[in-house]
Protein backbone atom coordinates (compact mmCIF):
# COMPACT_ATOMS: atom_id res chain seq x y z
CA UNK A 1 0.00 0.00 0.00
CA UNK A 2 1.58 3.34 -0.94
CA UNK A 3 1.51 6.37 1.93
CA UNK A 4 -1.69 7.91 -0.13
CA UNK A 5 -3.86 4.89 0.48
CA UNK A 6 -3.67 3.32 -2.72
CA UNK A 7 -2.09 0.40 -4.34
CA UNK A 8 -1.83 -1.92 -7.25
CA UNK A 9 -3.02 -5.41 -8.01
CA UNK A 10 -2.33 -7.04 -11.14
CA UNK A 11 -4.98 -8.57 -13.03
CA UNK A 12 -4.45 -12.57 -14.29
CA UNK A 13 -7.52 -12.63 -16.42
CA UNK A 14 -11.08 -10.67 -16.45
CA UNK A 15 -14.40 -11.69 -16.18
CA UNK A 16 -16.35 -7.68 -15.80
CA UNK A 17 -17.23 -6.19 -18.60
CA UNK A 18 -15.29 -2.73 -18.93
CA UNK A 19 -12.56 -4.18 -16.87
CA UNK A 20 -8.90 -3.81 -18.09
CA UNK A 21 -7.68 -6.38 -20.01
CA UNK A 22 -5.74 -9.26 -18.44
CA UNK A 23 -2.23 -8.82 -17.33
CA UNK A 24 -3.09 -5.03 -16.43
CA UNK A 25 -1.85 -3.54 -12.96
CA UNK A 26 -5.54 -2.23 -11.83
CA UNK A 27 -5.06 0.90 -9.33
CA UNK A 28 -6.92 0.80 -5.97
CA UNK A 29 -8.31 3.62 -3.64
CA UNK A 30 -8.60 2.31 -0.55
CA UNK A 31 -11.44 3.87 1.90
CA UNK A 32 -14.03 2.95 4.64
CA UNK A 33 -16.15 0.55 3.07
CA UNK A 34 -19.04 1.63 4.33
CA UNK A 35 -18.65 4.85 2.38
CA UNK A 36 -18.36 3.49 -1.19
CA UNK A 37 -19.81 0.08 -1.47
CA UNK A 38 -23.31 0.91 -0.70
CA UNK A 39 -23.63 1.56 -4.18
CA UNK A 40 -24.53 -1.18 -6.69
CA UNK A 41 -22.70 -1.53 -9.56
CA UNK A 42 -19.11 0.14 -7.82
CA UNK A 43 -16.52 -2.34 -9.17
CA UNK A 44 -14.17 -3.76 -6.09
CA UNK A 45 -10.85 -5.68 -5.32
CA UNK A 46 -10.92 -8.60 -2.96
CA UNK A 47 -9.41 -11.11 -1.95
CA UNK A 48 -10.88 -14.69 -0.90
CA UNK A 49 -9.01 -16.04 2.71
CA UNK A 50 -6.41 -18.40 1.33
CA UNK A 51 -6.06 -17.48 -1.91
CA UNK A 52 -3.14 -15.44 -3.21
CA UNK A 53 -4.96 -13.69 -6.14
CA UNK A 54 -7.31 -10.90 -5.81
CA UNK A 55 -10.20 -11.17 -7.54
CA UNK A 56 -11.72 -7.53 -9.45
CA UNK A 57 -15.48 -7.74 -9.58
CA UNK A 58 -18.73 -5.67 -9.74
CA UNK A 59 -21.10 -5.01 -6.92
CA UNK A 60 -23.51 -6.83 -7.10
CA UNK A 61 -25.82 -6.78 -3.72
CA UNK A 62 -25.33 -5.10 -0.77
CA UNK A 63 -26.28 -5.85 2.69
CA UNK A 64 -26.86 -3.84 5.63
CA UNK A 65 -27.89 -5.25 8.85
CA UNK A 66 -29.19 -3.70 11.46
CA UNK A 67 -25.78 -3.54 13.77
CA UNK A 68 -23.84 -1.52 10.92
CA UNK A 69 -22.20 -4.19 9.09
CA UNK A 70 -22.47 -4.66 5.29
CA UNK A 71 -21.78 -7.08 3.55
CA UNK A 72 -21.29 -7.44 -0.27
CA UNK A 73 -22.25 -10.16 -3.35
CA UNK A 74 -20.26 -9.79 -6.56
CA UNK A 75 -20.50 -11.22 -9.69
CA UNK A 76 -18.23 -10.59 -12.73
CA UNK A 77 -20.09 -8.78 -15.57
CA UNK A 78 -19.32 -11.93 -18.00
CA UNK A 79 -20.25 -14.23 -15.68
CA UNK A 80 -23.94 -16.05 -15.41
CA UNK A 81 -24.33 -16.35 -11.67
CA UNK A 82 -22.76 -14.46 -8.63
CA UNK A 83 -19.31 -15.05 -7.03
CA UNK A 84 -20.87 -17.18 -3.93
CA UNK A 85 -18.92 -20.45 -5.68
CA UNK A 86 -15.52 -18.63 -5.29
CA UNK A 87 -16.07 -17.52 -1.76
CA UNK A 88 -14.47 -19.66 1.04
CA UNK A 89 -16.15 -22.38 1.54
CA UNK A 90 -19.37 -21.71 3.64
CA UNK A 91 -18.93 -17.68 2.64
CA UNK A 92 -22.08 -16.31 1.12
CA UNK A 93 -20.89 -12.52 1.37
CA UNK A 94 -17.92 -10.49 1.58
CA UNK A 95 -17.31 -8.56 4.82
CA UNK A 96 -14.72 -5.76 5.22
CA UNK A 97 -11.83 -7.49 5.39
CA UNK A 98 -12.16 -9.43 2.08
CA UNK A 99 -12.14 -6.11 -0.06
CA UNK A 100 -8.94 -4.68 -0.76
CA UNK A 101 -10.01 -1.35 -2.18
CA UNK A 102 -12.26 0.33 -5.27
CA UNK A 103 -10.57 -0.11 -8.51
CA UNK A 104 -9.96 3.70 -9.86
CA UNK A 105 -7.50 2.87 -12.97
CA UNK A 106 -5.65 0.75 -14.65
CA UNK A 107 -2.21 0.60 -16.38
CA UNK A 108 -2.69 -2.16 -19.68
CA UNK A 109 -0.63 -5.02 -19.82
CA UNK A 110 2.08 -4.07 -17.23
CA UNK A 111 1.03 -6.20 -14.79
CA UNK A 112 2.21 -9.15 -17.43
CA UNK A 113 5.82 -9.04 -15.40
CA UNK A 114 4.28 -9.86 -11.89
CA UNK A 115 2.18 -12.54 -13.53
CA UNK A 116 5.57 -14.07 -15.35
CA UNK A 117 7.11 -13.78 -11.85
CA UNK A 118 4.74 -15.76 -10.25
CA UNK A 119 4.07 -18.52 -12.68
CA UNK A 120 8.79 -18.69 -13.08
CA UNK A 121 9.86 -18.19 -9.91
CA UNK A 122 13.29 -18.73 -11.82
CA UNK A 123 13.06 -15.41 -13.38
CA UNK A 124 13.05 -13.29 -10.28
CA UNK A 125 16.44 -14.88 -9.41
CA UNK A 126 17.39 -13.88 -13.16
CA UNK A 127 16.32 -10.36 -12.35
CA UNK A 128 18.23 -9.88 -9.41
CA UNK A 129 21.36 -11.25 -11.18
CA UNK A 130 20.94 -8.73 -13.96
CA UNK A 131 20.12 -5.84 -11.79
CA UNK A 132 23.19 -7.03 -9.29
CA UNK A 133 25.53 -6.84 -12.66
CA UNK A 134 24.50 -3.70 -13.55
CA UNK A 135 25.23 -2.25 -10.29
CA UNK A 136 28.60 -3.92 -10.42
CA UNK A 137 29.57 -3.04 -14.05
CA UNK A 138 27.99 0.92 -13.53
CA UNK A 139 30.63 3.22 -13.63
CA UNK A 140 29.66 6.93 -12.15
CA UNK A 141 31.19 9.82 -14.35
Amino acid sequence: MTPSGASIASIAQTSTLFAPPPASLSLLAHANITLYTRRIGEVVVFKIKDRDIPIVHRVLKVHEKADGLVELLTKGDNNRIDDRSLYAPGQLWLRREDILGRAVGTLRYVGMVTIMLNDYPALKYVLVGLMGLFVLTNKEG
